[in-house]
């Protein structure tokens, strides 16, 4: 009965394995979540600044790079996952353009932090306010992005956090108290009442685009936007 049984279960999981193997075949492996060139290329045109709008996605906490709000031709809001590869893949190309159009265009940093994917996202996303607290978000942001591991700790997320030159007795004060767990709660509501479905997020102008972006994609766009 053992070795029927045995059998019976060897003849399952075979029988498994080939639909498996069929659904891969005929369908192939999951898709990068990436946007298309051409249908972002496509919204040349019709992102129109929303002032009004565009204030109740950049918040007094957000952390913004590049031009100053007044003087923006270009908002860019990114909602971002710092465990996230896509948004890893994205930072460099995105801190090209804004150091090509300082004063034109505007970043503007929000957490959405995935926690199901990632654990420790949201860990990463307080560590990085309470950076800001202390005007070093972008130091942060990019010992985080630009480093050589994307699995983290919390020995690991201090030793950043040290690297970078902060008041470590402010920071851990910071990071026991959870100063900045609602903004982080904030931020992660406010992505999914824009409709974002995934990391990165970027809303520019006001128009909504998912996923990784090329560098050559922002400056046409936004060489198209600026005329």
């Amino acid at each position: 009965k053992v070795i029927v049984g045995g059998l019976v279960l060897y003849g399952v999981v075979v029988l498994v394995s080939l639909l498996v193997l069929a659904a891969v075949a005929r369908f192939g492996p999951a898709p990068r979540p990436t946007v298309s060139e051409n249908s972002f290329t496509a919204l040349i045109g019709q992102a129109q600044a929303d002032r009004a709008a565009s204030g109740l996605l950049v918040p007094s906490w957000a952390p913004t790079l590049g031009a100053a709000e007044a003087d923006a031709r270009v908002t860019i809001v990114e909602f971002a996952d710092f465990q996230c590869p896509y948004c890893r893949a994205a930072a460099l190309p995105l801190r090209a353009v804004i150091s090509a159009y300082p004063n034109d265009v505007r970043l503007v940093f929000r957490q959405f932090p995935v926690a199901s994917l990632h654990p420790m996202a949201e860990r990463l996303a307080e560590g990085s306010m309470c950076a800001h607290d202390q005007n070093k978000f972008w130091a942060f942001h990019d010992r985080v992005y630009l480093g050589a591991d994307q699995e983290f700790d919390d020995k690991e997320i201090t030793e950043i956090a040290q690297s970078i030159g902060l008041n470590m007795e402010r920071y851990n004060r910071c990071v026991i108290s959870g100063q900045f767990k609602d903004a982080v709660k904030q931020d992660f509501a406010d992505a999914v009442a824009a409709g974002s479905r995934g990391t990165p997020t970027w809303l520019v102008n006001g128009q909504k685009v998912e996923g990784y972006l090329s560098e050559a994609t922002w400056r046409s766009v936004i060489e198209a936007l600026l005329k």
